[in-house]
């Protein structure tokens, strides 16, 4: 049998990419709880922050009993593209968790590292399902346009050039994506970041730092832009940003237990979008569950 071996089809496609999900995992192993009623799983990395066919654009002269390959335009592409830019994203997370943790010494990679955090983490708003099923109901499908006009221009794919974050915030613009609620939390915490660009937080030895299916959270949008934006890392390290501030470096933050806590808890606040949190021990999400409803 001769000529090159076809790419399998990607029928589950990921929102979280599975290479975050593993700084939060044992192994491929995650534990996961149900915010809604608190049911408790683990499962690998792979069946977790996914949805059947969520990038692909339907042809309209198709029926449910044609194959993936003649039903959608470009099958898989966008997904490839995510996952060739999700790459450099970890690289980026990797490198800013060793020096915040004091693997290595701070380099003057640092601020580069952490703006594609801050793309990284903007991206991954935008791609969740939530938002783009907000999306396709609210602006008539535009993402399908969109996705539809980048698929049609790959017959010369030796001079395709894909810029699939600026084509997702083409789209993402046109709707609000508020997510979570910041401005509750303790004071103590949000001073040790206002007025910087870029924190990185650091949990004691005693406490880790907790994700979910949509690992960002929000303080809202001002003319379309974050202005206050907090993500988890890893369960050592999570990074907050002050979009209202272009400069400054990158500040290391001790966080108490405490604080941990306090920031862990946001992930069931009635306001953030995501359906499961998600960590390296499941003891400890059940006891924050808990603590939850009896608060």
């Amino acid at each position: 049998m001769s000529g090159k071996r076809e790419q399998s089809i990607k029928k589950s496609e990921h929102y979280v990419p599975q290479a975050y999900l593993e700084m939060f995992a044992n192994g491929k192993r995650i534990s996961a709880l149900e915010k809604a009623d608190g049911y408790k799983f683990v499962a690998n990395v792979t069946k977790v922050a996914s949805r059947n066919s969520l990038y692909e654009t339907r042809r309209s002269d198709t029926s449910d009993n044609d194959c993936p390959k003649d039903k959608y335009i470009a099958l898989n592409y966008i997904e490839n593209q995510l996952s060739s830019i999700e790459g450099e994203c970890i690289i980026a997370l990797r490198s800013v968790c060793d020096v915040a943790t004091g693997k290595v010494d701070a380099d003057e990679m640092l601020l580069c590292n952490t703006d594609t955090i801050l793309e990284f983490a903007v991206n991954t708003v935008q791609r969740s399902p939530y938002a783009l099923d907000e999306l396709r109901e609210t602006v008539k499908n535009v993402l399908g346009e969109i996705l539809t006009r980048l698929a049609l221009d790959m017959g010369a794919k030796e001079n395709l050039v894909c810029d699939l974050p600026a084509l997702v915030n083409e789209c993402a613009n046109r709707i609000i994506l508020v997510d979570g609620g910041m401005g509750s939390l303790p004071a103590r915490i949000v001073n040790q970041w206002k007025g910087c660009l870029r924190v990185l937080a650091v949990a004691p030895n005693d406490a880790h730092f907790i994700t979910s299916d949509l690992p960002v959270l929000g303080e809202g949008f001002d003319n379309d832009n974050l202005t206050t934006l907090y993500m988890p890392l890893s369960p050592r390290v999570s990074i907050l940003f002050d979009r209202t501030h272009l400069t400054g470096d990158v500040r290391r933050v001790e966080f108490s237990r405490e604080d941990v806590d306090s920031v862990n808890r946001h992930f069931f606040s009635d306001q953030s979008r995501c359906k499961y949190v998600l960590g390296p021990e499941e003891e400890y999400l059940t006891k924050l569950y808990e603590r939850v409803q009896k608060s």
